[in-house]
């Protein structure tokens, strides 16, 4: 039996503009509701491809640089947050 692994989930930055829209490094924007609604989808993948990857689901830690820390505070204090649903 393997033990499981904490897991880091790091955003990158890339700017916040006003307006409520995050702009990546690629082509599409998204609101931060759909930034947050995308960290939840990825904790959902890694729950049902537990068995792949180990994941200690209860140890998911969040962090990030510039407007990628401010999304993993906007997650950690619960605005609309996806990973408690």
């Amino acid at each position: 039996m393997s033990s499981l692994i904490p897991f880091l989930q790091s955003q990158f930055g890339g700017g916040a503009a006003s307006g409520n829209t995050l702009f990546p490094d690629y082509n599409k924007s998204y609101t931060i509701e759909e930034q947050v609604e995308n960290i939840g989808n990825f904790t959902h993948y890694l729950d049902e491809h537990n068995a792949t990857y180990d994941a200690d689901l209860n140890n998911i830690f969040i962090c990030g640089r510039s407007a990628g820390g401010h999304l993993a505070s906007v997650v950690a204090t619960g605005y609309k947050n996806a990973l408690q649903t």
